[in-house]
């Protein structure tokens, strides 16, 4: 019962690792946005920053692959 136990999770594992590294990248980039839309309306609220600040996706890809190289 054990060992059928811990082999499902070791499958699940494995199949969790896989998804995750085939994915890596797109995660990155919904995590990137994620985190913008959270985080800009807060901002621009609260005033501190003069210009209102807009999301590149140039800008993101770049520093994406900065991030990458290293």
């Amino acid at each position: 019962m054990f060992s059928y136990l811990t082999s499902i999770l070791t499958g699940i594992l494995f199949r969790l690792h896989t998804f995750f590294s085939t994915n890596l990248i797109f995660f990155q980039l919904n995590y990137n946005k994620m985190s913008l839309w959270l985080y800009d309306p807060l901002r621009e609220m609260s005033g501190i920053q003069g210009r209102r600040h807009r999301w590149n996706p140039f800008r993101e890809m770049a520093e994406l692959e900065r991030s990458l190289d290293h």
